[in-house]
């Protein structure tokens, strides 16, 4: 009989607690009831389910400490000094640990294969609903990025008189005229680019939706 192996995992933190320096050391304790208590909670959690622990990879935090100390001083005689100096210090600790869990069980061929196809549908339904978060926000963008250039579609070159004939288009300004046409004909393309990429980003939306709705 083929084994099914599912796996899970924990994250679990626990207090550090500082000790009061003495004579410049410092040192950190960790609660080790507190530690005990979440490991204690995840068995309690898990026992029913005949999930075991089978690894854990620490979490650590850092503190650092830093100070600097300067002094300038100018003399009688216009003369400039200055002395300085500074120290820090950084360490890290253990505050926390994933916890990694494991379940085998043995199964029958028919079990073991209608559960791979309940596997494989429920990665390819959480692949898809990041990928259809991921195209949300890039439509979002791109809405922000339309409404920024959408001057560009009524903007004239506006001139401005002066010692020095000037070309305005939209909030830039250009000392030859030839220099605001290029501006002017570039936003203008820019825009129906990202229209373009607009649709595409909806369409594929949509693709990814009905391909979601047929799973169910």
């Amino acid at each position: 009989m083929p084994a099914w192996v599912e796996t899970k995992t924990e994250i679990i933190r626990f207090s550090v607690n500082q000790q009061i320096p003495k004579k410049g050391n410092f040192s950190w304790n960790v609660d080790i009831e507190e530690l005990q208590d979440e490991l204690d909670r995840i068995m309690r959690d898990n026992y029913d389910l005949h999930f075991q622990i089978v690894g854990c990879v620490p979490l650590t935090s850092g503190i650092a400490h830093q100070k600097a100390e300067c002094e300038f001083r100018s003399g009688i005689n216009g003369g400039y000094a200055g002395a300085g100096y500074g120290y820090g210090w950084g360490l890290s600790n253990i505050s926390g640990a994933i916890i990694f869990l494991q379940k085998v069980e043995q199964v029958s061929a028919e079990e073991f294969q209608a559960r791979s196809e309940q596997r494989r549908r429920e990665n390819m339904i959480s692949g898809l609903k990041s990928e259809l978060k991921e195209v949300e926000l890039n439509i979002l963008s791109i809405g922000n990025r339309i409404r920024s250039i959408a001057w560009s579609q009524s903007a004239q070159i506006e001139v401005i008189s002066g010692l020095k004939t000037r070309y305005k288009v939209g909030a830039e300004t250009f000392l030859f005229k030839k220099g605001a046409e290029a501006y002017l004909l570039e936003s203008r393309e820019d825009y129906e680019r990202v229209l373009q990429t607009e649709e595409e980003m909806l369409n594929r939306k949509r693709a990814i939706e009905e391909r979601l709705a047929s799973l169910g």
